[in-house]
């Protein structure tokens, strides 16, 4: 009976993209789907050529039979004829088997590499959803400092907050952007979310 192994990495992985939000997504199931969609088409391109070798022996012995021990002309021909039939057939058949082969290898590379696309992405948004939840801790602690100061304390501590929101909001809208993204995209809007996270940086780092 064959059982499946389950790691903390498959689990932090599917906890992370269910996190994570994203639209588009390629898992460790995908790539062993492809995997192993691969592996049949290379079984069945060895079974194609196996067919395909033994129906061109067929022909070609039918080819000699006609030959002996009387020889028919007209015989012949129609057996030469249909060993050349069978022998084109073979060919195209182990030709579009291996085509179908060639697809899934292709198919099996960019699965993989959505896959390591996929990872990096969620890892990353993984980073700014916490520095996010740091940025909310933050706010809430400059709102109790505001709320026990007053004068000029307590209007650089309403403008640091007022700003720090901002940022924050800027930073969770480019991020939220992102994530609808597709995969092959999403590292160029990530720049967007590195520049809302410098200022976001720049204004909790501030003393005003």
């Amino acid at each position: 009976m064959k059982t499946t192994k389950c790691t903390w990495g498959t689990l932090l992985a599917g906890i992370a993209l269910v996190i994570a939000g994203c639209t588009e997504s390629t898992t460790e199931k995908d790539v062993a789907k492809a995997r192993n969609n691969l592996r049949e088409e290379q079984s069945q391109t060895q079974e194609t050529i196996r067919d395909a070798q033994k129906d061109v022996t067929n022909a070609q012995r039918d080819v000699r039979t006609v030959n002996k021990p009387v020889v028919d002309n007209n015989a012949v021909s129609d057996a030469q004829r249909d060993l050349d039939k069978t022998q084109r057939k073979a060919e195209e058949k182990i030709e579009n088997q291996k085509q179908d082969e060639r697809e899934a290898a292709v198919k099996l590379q960019n699965t993989e590499h959505d896959f390591q696309l996929t990872q990096s992405r969620d890892a990353y948004v993984g980073q700014v959803e916490q520095k996010l939840a740091d940025a909310d801790q933050r706010i809430k602690d400059l709102e109790a400092q505001a709320k026990n100061s007053d004068g000029p304390t307590k209007d650089a501590l309403d403008q640091k907050i007022k700003a720090v929101k901002v940022d924050r909001d800027s930073v969770k809208s480019a991020l939220d952007k992102m994530k609808r993204e597709s995969l092959e995209k999403w590292d160029v809007h990530q720049r967007a979310v590195d520049g809302a996270m410098q200022d976001l940086a720049r204004d909790l780092g501030t003393n005003r």
